[in-house]
């Protein structure tokens, strides 16, 4: 089965070329989108979606696409982006920086966001981020060389964040005239 995104929609084609009806694109609310991702990752499958927001930039970006498979939170390690709950009909994806001294609390928190990690107990955790699809150029896996390099980044925040704000800006600037 092939996937082609057109306008933002996304529409799935049989072997024949003809569209698939049993698959289409949904917009859901916060609890509605809770119960969905809920039952299909309780069931075992992966559950795909389009990422909202700036707390996990450079890495995810606003309409990214997210596929999440089923993890425990006991499973995840540093630099995984874990799908958790924060609130009972609240999700979330952000970045598992390291645990607690217990070692039973996960310490998260968006590359973005420079504040105090969240201590989530890992049965809020419903998955964990596997795949990235960007701007429909394939999808990418999230690997151990990813998480290193997110690794790094939370190790020398808030540096990386300033220099990326600053590269970002120098591109965004009008060239000097003559």
């Amino acid at each position: 089965m092939s996937m082609r995104i057109r306008n933002g929609a996304r529409a799935e084609h049989n072997a024949a070329g003809h569209p698939d009806i049993t698959s289409r694109s949904l917009t859901l609310g916060r609890t509605e989108l809770y119960d969905l991702a809920g039952a299909v990752l309780g069931r075992g499958a992966p559950f795909t979606f389009v990422a909202r927001g700036v707390s996990m930039l450079p890495f995810v970006r606003g309409g990214d696409q997210l596929t999440i498979v089923p993890c425990s939170g006991q499973a995840l390690r540093r630099g995984d982006i874990a799908f958790y709950s924060p609130e009972s009909d609240r999700l979330l994806a952000h970045r598992v920086i390291g645990r607690s001294r217990d070692g039973v609390t996960l310490l998260i928190r968006g590359d973005a966001l420079w504040r105090v990690p969240e201590r989530i107990d890992p049965t809020r955790v419903l998955g964990r981020v596997a795949y990235l699809e960007r701007g429909g150029k394939g999808r990418r896996r999230l690997n151990c060389g990813r998480r290193l390099m997110a690794t790094l980044w939370h190790g020398l925040f808030p540096l990386p964040l300033w220099i990326y704000l600053k590269v970002c800006r120098l591109r965004r600037a009008d060239p000097p005239s003559a």
